[in-house]
C-alpha cells in the first residue's frame, strides 16, 4: 500500500474530497507534502556537503608545519638552529609516511627533549 494512500485513508473524507465533492482541499495537502519532501532533501544535501567539506579541511590539517614555515620561524628568530633541525626531521618523517600518521615523537616532544639538553 502506498504511503500517500495510507495518509489519505487516515484523513476524514471531507478534508480529502471537500464539501462539494471536488478535490480543492486536497491540492494544498499535495503542495505541503511536496514542500516537506523538498525541505528534507535540501537538509540531507546540506548535511552531506558540510560533512564533505569538514573531511576536506581535516585532510589539509594533517601537515600543519611545512619546511617553509619552519625556515621563516628560524629566520625570524622564533626557533633556534637546534629546534629547527629537530622539527625539520619530524616534518620530513611525517611527509614520507604520507598519511599524516606519526610513528615517532610529536614536534612538541622533540622541542621538550631538545630544551632539556
Amino acid at each position: 500500500m502506498c504511503v500517500l494512500s495510507k495518509t489519505l485513508s487516515m484523513l476524514p473524507l471531507s478534508v480529502v474530497v471537500g464539501h462539494s465533492g471536488s478535490m480543492t482541499t486536497f491540492v494544498p495537502l499535495l503542495w505541503f507534502g511536496g514542500m516537506v519532501m523538498t525541505l528534507l532533501a535540501a537538509t540531507a544535501l546540506l548535511l552531506w556537503f558540510r560533512r564533505r567539506m569538514r573531511a576536506a579541511s581535516d585532510e589539509s590539517a594533517k601537515f600543519p608545519l611545512t619546511l617553509s614555515d619552519l625556515r621563516d620561524q628560524r629566520d625570524q628568530g622564533r626557533l633556534t638552529i637546534a629546534e629547527y633541525d629537530a622539527l625539520k626531521e619530524v616534518v620530513i618523517r611525517d611527509a614520507k609516511l604520507g598519511s599524516g600518521e606519526t610513528k615517532g615523537p610529536s614536534p612538541d616532544k622533540v622541542l621538550k627533549q631538545r630544551s632539556k639538553r
